[in-house]
Order: C-alpha cells, then sequence, then structure tokens
C-alpha cells in the first residue's frame, strides 16, 4: 500500500488520504509492518508512457525486427544511466558492499523520461538511421 502526504513544519505527514491510511492501520493492526518515506517526485505523465511504448518502442521495434521485451532490455542497456542504480546490502558477516539494480522503465521522472526520449531519438536517427516520429507529429488518440 502507498499513500501520500506532505510533512508539517511540525514534522508530521499530514496524509492526502487520511481515511485510506487509518483504514489500513486498522486492518495491519497488532501485526509488524515496514514503513518507508521517500521524498515525493513527479512520475513520468500517461502522455510520455504513451509516446514512449507506442511510437518510440514500437517505431524501433519493428524496424530492427525484435519484440517489445528484447526493444526494452535493449534501451536499458544501450543507456545504463538511467536504468542503474546501486543498493547497499549488508552481508550476515555486518560487512556493507553496493550492489547494482536495475530500475524499472515506470520508475522515470517526467524530466528523465524526456531527456531519455531525445537520446534515443538521436541514437535512432544517427546509429540506427530509424526516424522516429516527435511528440507533436503523432496524434494523441494514437499514444
Amino acid at each position: 500500500m502507498t499513500f501520500s502526504a506532505q510533512v508539517n513544519e511540525l514534522g508530521k505527514p499530514v496524509f492526502s488520504n487520511p481515511n485510506a491510511w487509518h483504514m489500513a492501520c486498522q486492518i495491519l493492526k497488532g501485526q509488524r509492518v515496514t514503513v518507508t518515506i521517500k521524498k515525493w517526485r513527479a512520475n513520468r505523465s500517461k502522455a510520455q508512457q504513451g509516446y514512449y511504448h507506442g511510437v518510440v518502442i514500437e517505431t524501433l521495434r519493428q524496424e530492427l525486427g525484435y519484440t517489445q521485451e528484447e526493444m526494452l532490455l535493449t534501451i536499458k542497456v544501450q543507456f545504463p544511466s538511467y536504468f542503474r542504480r546501486w543498493r547497499e546490502h549488508i552481508a550476515k558477516t555486518g560487512l556493507r558492499k553496493e550492489i547494482p539494480y536495475i530500475r524499472s522503465h515506470n520508475d522515470l521522472t517526467t524530466l528523465e523520461q524526456e531527456r531519455l526520449n531525445e537520446e534515443i531519438l538521436a541514437w535512432a536517427a544517427t546509429d540506427l538511421g530509424i526516424d522516429i516520429p516527435l511528440p507533436n507529429e503523432v496524434p494523441l488518440e494514437d499514444l
């Protein structure tokens, strides 16, 4: 379950849907839970997501003869700075180690998605000779 909130000047969360928060707490009453707090950020928009999958990935996939999954993985390999992250792992011995993981396309912010799209379009045009339509060249209903 995920709940959004704003931390007030006293350092306390003010939930956007306090009833849902309280209901979840009632359901889990007496159980151990994990609560994670992270700074809110805008994820990519539905229009960006539609353009990325419906135009960028689809155009490349058709031109290169890949499946959608193969094309998504190819993008992650070609543009690792957007997807490769590090997570700290503490071994049973107490040793701390950074291990890599690959994050999902869905975790990109609107700005990251915009930059990734620009880089993919440039790569496709210069290295592959594939022209991908810009977002304003595609009817919104097609996304």
